[in-house]
C-alpha cells in the first residue's frame, strides 16, 4: 500500500467518529498560547477587524483549526472542565479568545478557570462591553479582559 493510499484509507476509518483535539489549547505565533473560539457567531467584527482579521488566513483558516474552535466552545458549555484546567496549569499566562469573541455562556467556566489554577493569569480582548465590565466587575484574580475598539466603538 502506498503512504497515500495509507493516508487515505486512515482517513475513510474516522469518518463518523466523534472529533476530540489532542490539546484544548492553542499555540501559534499571533496569539501564544490561547484558547481560541469560532469566530462565527462569536464575533461581530467592523469592517477594519473584517479587513485585519490574522482569524481568517493562514493556519487559523484550516478545516481542523475550524473544528477544535467549535469543539473548544462546546466544551467550555459543560459542567467538567478538569481536562482544561490540567493543561493550562505549567503556563505563565492564556490568552483567552485567541481568535473569536467570549459569548455569556462561557463566563462560568472561565471564572473557575482562574479559580481553579493558581499560576497563570488568564487575559483577552472583547468588543463586547458587557463582557468585559461581567468580567472585569466580578474582579477574580488572574482574569482580565480589555475592551478592543478600533475607529468605530462596539455596540
Amino acid at each position: 500500500m502506498t503512504p497515500i493510499e495509507e493516508a487515505l484509507d486512515f482517513a475513510r476509518s474516522l469518518r463518523g467518529k466523534t472529533y476530540h483535539p489532542g490539546r484544548l489549547l492553542s499555540d501559534n505565533d499571533k496569539t501564544c498560547i490561547s484558547i481560541n473560539l469560532p469566530i462565527k457567531g462569536h464575533c461581530t467584527p467592523t469592517k477594519r477587524c473584517t479587513q485585519d482579521c490574522y482569524g481568517k488566513s493562514g493556519h487559523l483558516a484550516y478545516p481542523n483549526c475550524h473544528r477544535k474552535q467549535k469543539f473548544v466552545s462546546k466544551y467550555l458549555k459543560q459542567k467538567n472542565i478538569d481536562d482544561l484546567i490540567t493543561e493550562c496549569k505549567p503556563y505563565l499566562g492564556i490568552r483567552l479568545n485567541g481568535v473569536g469573541d467570549l459569548n455569556p455562556e462561557h463566563l462560568a467556566q472561565l471564572f473557575s478557570l482562574a479559580r481553579s489554577c493558581h499560576r497563570p493569569p488568564f487575559w483577552g480582548l472583547t468588543r463586547k462591553f458587557n463582557m468585559a465590565t461581567a468580567v472585569n466587575g466580578a474582579r477574580t484574580p488572574k482574569l482580565t479582559l480589555l475592551l478592543s475598539v478600533n475607529a468605530k466603538p462596539p455596540d
